[in-house]
C-alpha cells in the first residue's frame, strides 16, 4: 500500500521528486499534500449537504478541479492557473451557500475572501 508521502511524491514534478533541495520543492509539496487531503473531504461533505437538501454539484466540480490541478502539477510543473480557477469556483460555491444561510455579514465571508487571496497569491513572486 502506498503511503501518503509516496503519494505526494508521485504528484510532484519529476525534477522536484528527485531533488529535495529544489527551491520550489516545499512550495509544491504543500500544495500537493493539501489537495490530496482536501479531495476525500470534498467528496464526503456533499453527503451531509444532501441531508440538508442543499445543492452538491459544485462540490464535485471542485473535486474535479483539484484533480486537474494535481495532473497539471505532475505533467507541467505548474499550478497557478488551475489553482486560481479552483479558488474562484470554490468562492462562488461557498459564497452562494453563505448568502443563502443568512450569514452574509458574518466572519465566514471574511474567511472566504482570505482563502481566495491566499490561493491567488500563494506564489512568492506575486505576494
Amino acid at each position: 500500500m502506498m503511503s501518503f508521502d509516496q503519494l505526494v511524491s508521485y504528484f510532484l514534478p519529476a525534477v522536484m521528486r528527485q531533488n529535495k533541495t529544489h527551491p520550489q520543492h516545499d512550495e509544491f509539496r504543500v500544495i500537493v499534500s493539501s489537495a490530496l487531503f482536501a479531495i476525500p473531504l470534498m467528496f464526503l461533505f456533499p453527503v451531509f449537504l444532501l441531508l440538508l437538501h442543499k445543492p452538491v454539484v459544485g462540490y464535485f466540480i471542485n473535486d474535479i478541479l483539484l484533480i486537474i490541478m494535481l495532473i497539471s502539477i505532475k505533467v507541467y510543473g505548474h499550478y497557478r492557473i488551475p489553482m486560481t480557477i479552483t479558488a474562484l469556483a470554490t468562492y462562488f460555491i461557498i459564497y452562494g451557500w453563505i448568502s443563502d444561510s443568512g450569514l452574509i455579514y458574518s466572519s465566514n465571508v471574511a474567511i472566504l475572501h482570505i482563502y481566495l487571496l491566499a490561493a491567488v497569491w500563494a506564489d512568492r513572486k506575486y505576494g
